[in-house]
Protein backbone atom coordinates (compact mmCIF):
# COMPACT_ATOMS: atom_id res chain seq x y z
CA UNK A 1 0.00 0.00 0.00
CA UNK A 2 2.82 2.39 0.88
CA UNK A 3 4.50 1.49 -2.42
CA UNK A 4 1.43 2.47 -4.42
CA UNK A 5 1.09 5.79 -2.64
CA UNK A 6 4.76 6.45 -3.22
CA UNK A 7 4.44 5.83 -6.97
CA UNK A 8 1.39 8.07 -7.28
CA UNK A 9 3.16 10.78 -5.31
CA UNK A 10 6.25 10.61 -7.51
CA UNK A 11 4.14 10.72 -10.64
CA UNK A 12 2.26 13.79 -9.45
CA UNK A 13 5.53 15.45 -8.47
CA UNK A 14 7.08 14.69 -11.84
CA UNK A 15 4.13 16.10 -13.74
CA UNK A 16 4.15 19.24 -11.63
CA UNK A 17 7.84 19.87 -12.23
CA UNK A 18 7.58 19.12 -15.95
CA UNK A 19 4.59 21.41 -16.44
CA UNK A 20 6.18 24.13 -14.38
CA UNK A 21 9.36 23.97 -16.44
CA UNK A 22 7.39 24.08 -19.67
CA UNK A 23 5.44 27.08 -18.44
CA UNK A 24 8.59 29.04 -17.58
CA UNK A 25 10.32 28.28 -20.85
CA UNK A 26 7.40 28.94 -23.22
CA UNK A 27 5.34 31.46 -21.22
CA UNK A 28 2.25 29.28 -21.53
CA UNK A 29 -0.95 31.27 -21.06
CA UNK A 30 -4.58 30.32 -20.59
CA UNK A 31 -5.27 31.81 -24.02
CA UNK A 32 -2.85 29.25 -25.51
CA UNK A 33 -4.87 26.41 -24.00
CA UNK A 34 -8.43 27.60 -24.55
CA UNK A 35 -8.29 30.40 -27.11
CA UNK A 36 -5.96 29.25 -29.86
CA UNK A 37 -5.06 26.11 -31.84
CA UNK A 38 -1.48 26.26 -30.55
CA UNK A 39 -1.76 23.02 -28.53
CA UNK A 40 -4.27 21.21 -30.72
CA UNK A 41 -3.39 17.64 -31.63
CA UNK A 42 -2.31 17.17 -35.22
CA UNK A 43 -4.85 15.24 -37.28
CA UNK A 44 -3.56 12.36 -39.37
CA UNK A 45 -5.90 11.88 -42.33
CA UNK A 46 -6.24 8.64 -44.27
CA UNK A 47 -4.73 6.52 -41.48
CA UNK A 48 -5.50 2.77 -41.67
CA UNK A 49 -4.16 0.04 -39.38
CA UNK A 50 -3.15 -3.13 -41.24
CA UNK A 51 -4.34 -6.63 -40.32
CA UNK A 52 -1.16 -7.86 -38.64
CA UNK A 53 -1.05 -4.91 -36.24
CA UNK A 54 2.56 -4.11 -37.14
CA UNK A 55 1.89 -1.68 -39.99
CA UNK A 56 -0.45 1.13 -40.95
CA UNK A 57 -1.13 2.87 -44.24
CA UNK A 58 -1.70 6.48 -45.16
CA UNK A 59 -2.42 8.67 -48.17
CA UNK A 60 0.62 10.62 -49.30
CA UNK A 61 1.26 13.15 -52.06
CA UNK A 62 3.98 12.71 -54.65
CA UNK A 63 5.10 14.60 -57.71
CA UNK A 64 2.89 12.38 -59.86
CA UNK A 65 -0.17 12.47 -57.59
CA UNK A 66 -1.61 10.49 -54.66
CA UNK A 67 -0.20 7.22 -53.38
CA UNK A 68 -0.79 4.93 -50.39
CA UNK A 69 2.26 4.16 -48.26
CA UNK A 70 2.77 1.42 -45.65
CA UNK A 71 4.45 2.48 -42.37
CA UNK A 72 5.80 0.54 -39.42
CA UNK A 73 4.14 1.29 -36.07
CA UNK A 74 7.27 0.65 -34.02
CA UNK A 75 9.49 3.09 -35.91
CA UNK A 76 7.09 5.28 -37.86
CA UNK A 77 9.21 4.68 -40.94
CA UNK A 78 7.83 4.07 -44.43
CA UNK A 79 8.25 0.42 -45.46
CA UNK A 80 6.92 0.43 -49.02
CA UNK A 81 4.32 1.98 -51.33
CA UNK A 82 1.15 -0.08 -51.54
CA UNK A 83 -0.45 1.99 -54.30
CA UNK A 84 1.81 3.99 -56.59
CA UNK A 85 0.65 7.17 -58.29
CA UNK A 86 1.05 5.66 -61.75
CA UNK A 87 -1.43 2.92 -60.80
CA UNK A 88 -4.09 5.60 -60.30
CA UNK A 89 -4.10 6.63 -63.96
CA UNK A 90 -7.00 5.21 -65.94
CA UNK A 91 -7.55 6.18 -69.57
CA UNK A 92 -5.41 9.32 -69.13
CA UNK A 93 -7.42 10.38 -66.06
CA UNK A 94 -5.56 10.65 -62.75
CA UNK A 95 -7.59 9.48 -59.74
CA UNK A 96 -7.18 11.67 -56.66
CA UNK A 97 -7.91 9.69 -53.50
CA UNK A 98 -10.54 11.22 -51.19
CA UNK A 99 -10.79 8.09 -49.03
CA UNK A 100 -10.05 4.37 -49.23
CA UNK A 101 -10.69 1.06 -47.51
CA UNK A 102 -9.23 -2.45 -47.74
CA UNK A 103 -11.07 -5.69 -48.28
CA UNK A 104 -10.93 -8.06 -45.30
CA UNK A 105 -7.99 -9.96 -46.81
CA UNK A 106 -6.25 -6.71 -47.89
CA UNK A 107 -6.06 -7.92 -51.50
CA UNK A 108 -8.36 -5.20 -52.85
CA UNK A 109 -8.71 -1.49 -52.14
CA UNK A 110 -11.87 0.55 -52.58
CA UNK A 111 -10.99 4.12 -53.57
CA UNK A 112 -13.31 7.14 -53.34
CA UNK A 113 -12.71 10.22 -55.46
CA UNK A 114 -14.53 13.40 -56.51
CA UNK A 115 -16.30 13.43 -53.14
CA UNK A 116 -19.15 15.86 -52.42
CA UNK A 117 -20.20 16.63 -48.85
CA UNK A 118 -23.92 16.30 -48.07
CA UNK A 119 -24.38 16.87 -44.33
CA UNK A 120 -21.95 16.70 -41.40
CA UNK A 121 -20.68 13.16 -42.09
CA UNK A 122 -22.26 11.99 -45.32
CA UNK A 123 -20.89 12.41 -48.81
CA UNK A 124 -21.23 10.93 -52.28
CA UNK A 125 -18.31 9.93 -54.47
CA UNK A 126 -17.15 8.09 -57.55
CA UNK A 127 -15.58 4.75 -56.58
CA UNK A 128 -12.87 2.55 -58.04
CA UNK A 129 -11.73 -0.95 -57.09
CA UNK A 130 -8.04 -1.84 -57.23
CA UNK A 131 -6.80 -5.43 -57.28
CA UNK A 132 -3.41 -5.33 -55.56
CA UNK A 133 -2.29 -8.65 -57.06
CA UNK A 134 -2.69 -7.42 -60.63
CA UNK A 135 -2.64 -3.61 -60.11
CA UNK A 136 -5.80 -3.52 -62.24
CA UNK A 137 -8.09 -0.63 -61.37
CA UNK A 138 -11.70 -0.29 -62.52
CA UNK A 139 -14.47 2.20 -62.00
CA UNK A 140 -17.36 0.58 -60.15
CA UNK A 141 -20.26 2.41 -61.78
CA UNK A 142 -21.08 5.03 -64.38
CA UNK A 143 -24.67 5.43 -63.14
CA UNK A 144 -24.05 8.27 -60.71
CA UNK A 145 -22.15 8.95 -57.51
CA UNK A 146 -22.40 6.47 -54.65
CA UNK A 147 -22.59 6.61 -50.86
CA UNK A 148 -21.17 4.32 -48.15
CA UNK A 149 -19.48 1.80 -50.47
CA UNK A 150 -18.57 -1.30 -48.48
CA UNK A 151 -16.73 -4.43 -49.64
CA UNK A 152 -18.35 -7.69 -48.54
CA UNK A 153 -16.40 -9.87 -46.07
CA UNK A 154 -15.72 -12.43 -48.83
CA UNK A 155 -14.28 -9.67 -51.04
CA UNK A 156 -16.51 -10.47 -54.04
CA UNK A 157 -19.12 -7.71 -53.83
CA UNK A 158 -19.61 -4.05 -52.96
CA UNK A 159 -22.79 -2.60 -51.44
CA UNK A 160 -23.68 1.08 -51.62
CA UNK A 161 -26.52 3.61 -51.46
CA UNK A 162 -27.66 5.82 -54.33
CA UNK A 163 -30.77 8.02 -54.31
CA UNK A 164 -32.16 6.32 -51.19
CA UNK A 165 -31.80 2.77 -52.52
CA UNK A 166 -29.27 0.03 -51.79
CA UNK A 167 -27.35 -1.67 -54.59
CA UNK A 168 -24.83 -4.50 -54.87
CA UNK A 169 -22.07 -4.69 -57.48
CA UNK A 170 -20.38 -7.98 -58.28
CA UNK A 171 -16.61 -7.53 -58.48
CA UNK A 172 -16.45 -10.43 -60.95
CA UNK A 173 -18.34 -8.69 -63.78
CA UNK A 174 -19.26 -5.26 -62.24
CA UNK A 175 -22.96 -6.06 -62.65
CA UNK A 176 -25.09 -3.67 -60.59
CA UNK A 177 -28.16 -5.13 -58.86
CA UNK A 178 -30.73 -3.14 -56.81
CA UNK A 179 -31.58 -4.48 -53.35
CA UNK A 180 -34.38 -1.94 -52.84
CA UNK A 181 -36.40 0.04 -55.38
CA UNK A 182 -38.83 2.10 -53.30
CA UNK A 183 -36.43 4.82 -52.22
CA UNK A 184 -37.80 8.33 -52.71
CA UNK A 185 -36.41 11.72 -51.74
CA UNK A 186 -37.90 13.08 -48.49
CA UNK A 187 -40.04 9.95 -48.10
CA UNK A 188 -38.34 6.52 -48.13
CA UNK A 189 -34.66 6.10 -47.21
CA UNK A 190 -32.97 2.69 -47.45
CA UNK A 191 -29.53 2.02 -46.00
CA UNK A 192 -28.89 5.60 -44.90
CA UNK A 193 -30.29 7.93 -42.24
CA UNK A 194 -31.94 11.31 -42.41
CA UNK A 195 -30.12 14.45 -41.36
CA UNK A 196 -31.46 14.33 -37.78
CA UNK A 197 -29.79 10.99 -37.03
CA UNK A 198 -26.61 12.17 -38.69
CA UNK A 199 -26.55 15.48 -36.86
CA UNK A 200 -27.68 14.37 -33.40
CA UNK A 201 -26.37 10.77 -33.19
CA UNK A 202 -23.45 10.83 -35.69
CA UNK A 203 -25.14 7.92 -37.49
CA UNK A 204 -25.31 8.01 -41.27
CA UNK A 205 -24.61 4.46 -42.54
CA UNK A 206 -27.66 2.26 -42.02
CA UNK A 207 -26.72 -1.11 -43.50
CA UNK A 208 -24.26 -3.89 -42.73
CA UNK A 209 -22.98 -7.09 -44.36
CA UNK A 210 -23.48 -10.47 -42.68
CA UNK A 211 -20.17 -12.14 -41.70
CA UNK A 212 -20.33 -14.51 -44.69
CA UNK A 213 -21.13 -11.72 -47.16
CA UNK A 214 -24.38 -13.35 -48.34
CA UNK A 215 -26.88 -11.03 -46.67
CA UNK A 216 -27.33 -7.35 -45.87
CA UNK A 217 -29.20 -5.94 -42.87
CA UNK A 218 -30.46 -2.39 -43.29
CA UNK A 219 -32.73 0.28 -41.85
CA UNK A 220 -35.64 1.69 -43.83
CA UNK A 221 -36.83 5.17 -42.86
CA UNK A 222 -40.38 6.06 -43.86
CA UNK A 223 -40.71 9.83 -43.60
CA UNK A 224 -43.85 10.02 -45.72
CA UNK A 225 -45.94 9.81 -42.52
CA UNK A 226 -44.04 12.55 -40.70
CA UNK A 227 -46.13 15.68 -40.26
CA UNK A 228 -44.58 19.05 -39.66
Amino acid sequence: MIKVVYKVGMLAFYILITFSGFSQQSNLKLEDIWGSPKLFAKKEGGFRSMNNGQFYSNIESSVDGNCIVRYEFSSGKAIDTIVKAKTLVLRNDTIKISDYSFSADEKKILIATNSEAIYRHSSRSDYYILNLATNKIERLSFNGKMMYCSISPDGDKVAFVRENNIYIISLVDLKETPVTTDGKRNEIINGATDWVYEEEFSMDVAFSWSPDGNKIAFYKFDESQVKE
